[in-house]
């Protein structure tokens, strides 16, 4: 290591120091717990390890890139009450999803993909389903991440774009509720079929503002086509739903989560038809899962 170098490392690690109290605005603990970050690192040299996770080259430049966010992050109640979470987890995400490989993308290709999608929501278990909604999606331009939640964000999923060519969808697994999942799923996909690929949009549940309305607007029609929600009022009974379901090509659940959204049914009846399930985790490092069940309340 020349003198040169080592002036200017030596001068790397001062700016990081005083820049340590920034670690306190990001779940470093959480990072750790992933294997993000190294747990052994400290001071200046963790600074240096964080500002690489996030690929940015200083403290600066990541303020400009995520407390300066596009209009659909600040209309997140997530971003406003833990912005420091809320990027490590769309960050973790752009990683995971760099790795997949996708054709370029296709928005008429995607769009022919949605009844194929719609009939895997009869698959309860999602070390099977997530696996094969990803193969599917990466043929079409889409990176498909599950991604556990951090604490305290309150996330659903989030849509952004790696690439002019290539989409992600991150959904996490805040929910263990079969219907909620798949909800969510068609909600991100609605982003990039109707709106900007210059926006990151973020899904807190809350459904505030026009653009999240049309997502979930879009969710709605595409797992239960229109031309069906007039029979939606005739479903009285656990039969009822089922063959409704089994007839329009969706999981019972869904029909449920529909009926007890809309008012018709109460939250507490026909919940023998919604499937819950555990969360294979992490999923980013392969982690499978047969554990399900079929039935079990709502599973929240």
């Amino acid at each position: 290591m020349n003198r040169r170098f080592r002036q200017l490392l030596s001068s790397l690690l001062e700016r990081l120091a005083q820049e340590v109290g920034w670690l306190d605005e990001l779940p470093i603990s959480e990072l750790v717990k992933r294997t993000r970050i190294a747990k052994e690192t400290t001071g200046a040299e963790r600074v240096r390890e964080v500002c690489s996770f996030f690929g940015v080259a200083s403290v600066a430049v990541w303020r400009d890139i995520w407390q300066q966010p596009a209009a659909a992050y600040r209309a997140s109640r997530a971003f406003s009450k833990d912005p420091g979470a809320v990027a490590a987890w769309l960050r973790i995400g752009e990683i995971e999803g760099a790795k997949i490989e996708c054709e370029g993308f296709s928005k008429s290709a995607l769009r022919a993909l949605l009844p194929e999608l719609r009939s895997l929501t009869n698959e309860a278990d999602p070390a099977v389903w997530v696996p094969a909604v990803r193969e599917r999606c990466r043929h079409v331009g889409v990176a498909f991440v599950v991604e556990p939640e951090i604490r305290g964000t309150r996330l659903n999923g989030a849509t952004r774009w790696l690439g002019p060519n290539k989409a992600l969808v991150q959904i996490s697994t805040r929910h263990k509720r079969h219907d909620i999942a798949w909800f969510t799923l068609f909600h991100e996909i609605g982003h990039l079929l109707l709106h900007s690929k210059k926006e990151t949009f973020i899904n807190d549940g809350d459904g505030a503002g026009a653009v999240e309305q049309e997502a979930d607007a879009f969710a709605s029609r595409e797992l239960i086509p229109p031309k069906h929600e007039s029979e939606l009022g005739q479903l009285h009974s656990v039969d009822d739903v089922t063959r409704f379901a089994r007839s329009v090509g969706v999981a019972p659940g869904i029909v449920l989560g529909r009926l007890q959204h809309m008012g018709w049914w109460k939250h507490s009846e026909g919940n023998e038809l919604r499937w819950s399930f555990v969360w294979p985790s992490p999923w980013t490092m392969g982690g499978t899962s047969r554990e399900h069940r079929r039935g079990t309340g709502d599973g929240a």
